[in-house]
């Protein structure tokens, strides 16, 4: 639930991550966008409405974190296995 900390109101009710354990979340980019990493590997960029703007998603590896630049619009995550990757989204 998003509540807008300067009028006390309920902005909207965004369902996170799919049903997993929230891992993370913070607001990026001025408050404008959520960011998430969440237990199944998962980690999304999503509007206020909570539509998903950009996600990464990977079964095979422990993300061990991961965060995003909405500047240049990528997205870096570090893994178990010492590796750090970056995404880009496709457009």
């Amino acid at each position: 639930m998003l509540i807008d900390p300067y009028e006390n109101k309920i902005k909207n009710n965004v369902q996170l991550g799919h049903g997993n354990i929230t891992k993370e979340l913070s607001f990026i980019d001025r408050d404008m966008f959520i960011f998430g990493s969440f237990g199944n590997g998962s980690s999304q960029v999503m509007n206020l409405d909570g539509s998903k703007i950009f996600e990464v998603w990977n079964k095979n590896s422990k993300m061990l974190y991961s965060c995003y630049d909405p500047v240049f619009d990528i997205m870096i995550v570090s893994y178990e296995e010492n590796e750090v990757k970056f995404y880009r989204e496709k457009g």
